[in-house]
């Protein structure tokens, strides 16, 4: 990658899984010599997160992201053409050889620029089957306009095929977990446990208030367990979120004992001091980077049958898998969490995070996709 040029695009201001993935990309161009830049909506958490970083920032305009692909697309029209003016114009002045979209609407955005600027245009797949037929709709679109379409599951690589595009461009790459989570962070001090934690943006479909029923069913067993949410809204439409979830806790007599932290700095010792890590998602899931993180640290994890969760939680050995929107279901793999098996589970997690999600690992092979469009001929068909 010495002296290559990457511009990764994301079209939302706050750091979700594929932001992170977004970033670990950037770092890992940086690294091998080459030059990552990174478009994304100003003033929020994703900015600040490149800058801190030490990457060069371009900022595009946001998507609200309210009523899904094609509606969204619709009500920016004019937003998306400008990020298509302005991505395009970067492309030529920065010379740019790899455009690498975490969106099929930043991939969309990004085609007009692809061409003329001479840049090879890669499509992060983050979704998995079953996706809205928006993003399918969408995808499908851009079957013909992507060089390489890089899915972080074996699911995202099962819808990519369903599409038609050749083997040749469809590439595993399994996501990573930063540096941090596998070394040995402080715990964060809590207080009396035992503790649950469960992180990522706040919005329905990562399914808080299940996660919060079960913390009332657990009661019988565990009357002093602690239900940590960390993370911030995705989205202004989910103003109300937090509040119901609070009116919820308070319904359900645990008012004390579910505590909302917001977004923080300190996940990896936050992660650490918790006993079992949760992921009750009820839809869209990919391959969530909050289970590589906790895996790496040795976490026990418990989380529903969605995306590729099942490409890093193996059921009763590296973790416990449940159906979603299932609070009791939910509230028994917690209990055997917090059993005499957590130790032995925390270890096999670990081990397989160790050998299957190391950065190191995610880094050749992204790398080593760039670098197999940048020397090849490789173009749609």
């Amino acid at each position: 990658m010495q002296d290559r040029r990457v511009l990764e695009i994301c079209r939302v201001p706050f750091v979700g899984g594929a932001e992170r993935i977004s970033l670990d990309s950037a770092r890992a161009v940086s690294a091998a010599g080459g030059r990552a830049m990174v478009a994304c909506p100003p003033g929020g958490a994703l900015q600040a997160a490149v800058l801190d970083a030490g990457l060069e920032w371009r900022p595009i305009r946001g998507l609200s992201g309210r009523r899904g692909v094609i509606s969204d697309l619709a009500r920016s029209a004019w937003a998306t053409a400008a990020n298509s003016g302005a991505l395009a114009a970067l492309a030529a002045d920065a010379r740019v050889d790899v455009i690498h979209a975490h969106h099929p609407i930043g991939a969309l955005q990004a085609a007009r620029a692809a061409g003329p600027a001479g840049a090879r245009l890669v499509l992060h797949v983050h979704e998995t089957l079953p996706a809205p037929r928006q993003y399918v709709a969408l995808q499908g679109w851009l079957r013909k306009r992507c060089d390489a379409f890089v899915c972080v599951s074996n699911e995202g690589r099962e819808l990519i095929r369903g599409l038609g595009v050749e083997e040749e461009r469809i590439h595993l790459v399994y996501n990573a977990a930063e540096p941090v989570f596998f070394g040995r962070p402080q715990p964060a001090r809590l207080g009396p446990g035992p503790h649950i934690g469960v992180f990522g943006v706040l919005e329905p479909r990562k399914g808080h208030a299940d996660l919060i029923q079960a913390l009332a069913r657990l009661s019988a067993t565990h009357r002093a367990a602690q239900l940590w949410i960390v993370g911030e809204l995705s989205y202004a439409q989910n103003d109300s979120y937090v509040a119901d979830l609070r009116a919820l806790a308070t319904s359900l007599g645990l008012t004390d004992r579910v505590h909302f932290l917001g977004r923080r700095s300190d996940i990896a010792e936050l992660m650490t001091a918790m006993d079992v890590v949760a992921l009750p998602s009820r839809r869209l899931e990919s391959l969530p980077t909050v289970l590589l993180e906790a895996t790496a640290l040795g976490r026990p994890c418990v989380a529903t049958s969605v995306g590729g969760v099942r490409e890093i939680i193996e059921d009763g050995t590296t973790g416990w898998i449940v159906p979603p929107e299932a609070p009791a279901a939910l509230a028994m793999a917690l209990d055997s969490a917090l059993g005499q098996r957590a130790a032995q589970i925390g270890r096999a997690a670990r081990s397989m995070a160790r050998a299957r999600f190391s950065p190191a690992r995610f880094e050749q092979n992204l790398l080593g996709v760039f670098g197999q469009l940048m020397v090849t001929d490789v173009a749609p068909a």
